[in-house]
């Protein structure tokens, strides 16, 4: 929790993919590791270390954050263990900062020096601060890449290097189709693309349909895009498929077989050789 600035709103989706792809959740059989991050979350609200903050009308807590005393302590705690390293100012990373650190949180307009940052222990990057600056994804071991709120015109292809990687969120502007070569991270649980307005209009975001064949993907999001759907796609494993509705421009159907554990899909179910996301 101490990722997360002052005062910030998490959302609970966002929150559980988070713990699942860090590894801090212990199977429970038969419980997906999602419903037990919920129960572990619940009772940290229930000990008020969590505040609820919004609910859907069923009362399902849609919105938390944290007290900023409780953050204070947990953000102090984790710093001197190497544990999290929180970056809030204007400065440069440096090799010495960087030093056996495992979690970096970046609040405000951080430079790499790439070459020393190679070899960084570091396993999750979260960049929550709005910045024009882009960045080189170069820490080997990493897990979790959260850079929403970074532009990207180019897709940054040494993603695909990263085979530890569990977890991406990032904005992709450019016109160029995501590479196929995306699905060799075979370790990945979730995939989110945002994009921004291009002269008033958001680019249609073309994704490959290998992604679809990703063995451990659980969570598939993204924003105005097309995405092939293979007849043999079979992933027992995704659960979230959002934005997902038929593709009218395409009349002639062919079946594809959804994922038994799909629990939420913003459509119907796909048919077509393509399906669009919006």
């Amino acid at each position: 929790m101490g990722v997360f600035p002052e005062d910030y709103v998490i959302h609970i989706s966002y929150l559980i993919r988070l713990w699942v792809a860090e590894g801090f959740l212990t199977p429970i059989t038969p419980k997906s590791l999602e419903e037990v991050a919920k129960e572990y979350l619940e009772d940290l609200i229930d000990r008020n270390l969590i505040m609820a903050r919004d609910r859907s009308y069923s009362g399902e807590i849609k919105t938390c954050s944290i007290h900023d005393l409780i953050r204070d302590l947990i953000v102090r705690k984790a710093q001197e263990e190497k544990f999290l390293h929180v970056m809030n100012q204007n400065v440069e990373i440096s090799p010495e900062i960087m030093k056996n650190q495992r979690h970096l949180s970046i609040h405000g307009e951080i430079r790499f020096d790439v070459g020393d940052m190679y070899d960084s222990t570091v396993r999750s990057l979260l960049h929550l601060a709005d910045s024009l600056l882009s960045i080189n994804i170069c820490f080997q071991l990493l897990r979790v890449l959260d850079a929403r709120n970074i532009t990207f015109k180019m897709f940054p292809i040494e993603i695909v290097q990263l085979v530890n990687l569990r977890y991406i969120a990032l904005i992709y502007t450019g016109k160029r189709k995501i590479p196929a070569s995306i699905s060799k991270l075979y370790n990945l649980q979730t995939l989110i693309f945002f994009r921004r307005l291009w002269y008033g209009k958001v680019r249609i975001l073309y994704l490959p349909s290998e992604i679809l064949k990703m063995p451990q993907l659980r969570h598939l999001l993204f924003e105005q895009g097309f995405l092939p759907c293979p007849s043999d796609a079979e992933n027992g494993n995704l659960q979230t498929l959002t934005g997902y509705r038929r593709n009218l421009l395409v009349p002639l159907a062919v079946d594809l077989a959804f994922p038994p554990n799909l629990k939420k899909s913003l459509g119907p179910a796909c048919l077509g050789p393509l399906c669009f996301l919006d």
